[in-house]
């Protein structure tokens, strides 16, 4: 809802689609009522009119039902409701157009394709970062120095694409220059590592200044 309120396209996925409750599983669906926005009402599968009720002050739902007398006597009750002391009950967001609309949009091909791009660019990558290079580690390190971590993160796997893709392929002449290369890379590394983890235990003072850039990090983590 927030995003239909800035004009952003909703291409998250639908949760209420995702998970479904179990307990509206063989009863009729909230899609089964017809709104009448004249009236401010619902009309229920059997012809009935809910009422508006209450409104929810922190779900911000309005509440629509019908009278337990008419929902006792209805023909309908055993595929409508499993409620037994009070009858069906709806509820209706205050921005129910902005949610409609977003869920059309949820479930777009667009949407579809967007969150499949997004499993192999931006989740591969945050379990990269989780799994090999800490980013979960940020307990107790204040916002300042998480974002210095963030910053390292991002830029090591970024070296790391640059590697992966712009290197041509190694061949047996190069070997032997490629493992003293790679001996210096290590011991560079760790004295890296070493500076960083420094880096992490220090505070400035006051908020961080605009000249502690992340080319100045970098400069600083990696110099010999």
């Amino acid at each position: 809802m927030a995003c239909q309120q800035r004009g952003i396209r909703t291409h998250l996925g639908d949760a209420r689609h995702a998970t479904p409750n179990a307990r509206c599983h063989g009863i009729f669906p909230d899609s089964a009522f017809t709104y009448e926005a004249r009236t401010n009402t619902y009309r229920c599968p059997a012809g009935q009119t809910m009422q508006l009720r209450r409104l929810h002050p922190t779900k911000r739902t309005w509440e629509y039902q019908l009278p337990k007398a008419v929902c006792a006597a209805c023909a309908l009750r055993a595929q409508c409701t499993r409620a037994t002391a009070y009858g069906r009950t709806l509820h209706r967001h205050e921005h129910q157009e902005l949610l409609d609309r977003a869920r059309q949009q949820a479930h777009s091909a667009a949407a579809r394709r967007d969150r499949q791009r997004r499993q192999h660019l931006a989740e591969v990558s945050f379990a990269d970062a989780a799994n090999h290079h800490g980013f979960k580690r940020a307990r107790w390190r204040r916002l300042w120095r998480v974002q210095i971590q963030d910053w390292l993160i991002a830029a090591i796997q970024n070296v790391k694409i640059l590697l992966k893709h712009r290197l041509p392929p190694v061949t047996s002449a190069g070997a032997a220059l490629l493992l003293t290369a790679s001996t210096d890379f290590t011991d560079r590394w760790h004295r890296y590592v070493l500076r960083w983890r420094h880096l992490l235990t220090i505070a400035p003072a006051g908020p961080l200044p605009r000249p502690f850039t992340i080319q100045k990090i970098l400069l600083w983590a990696t110099r010999p």
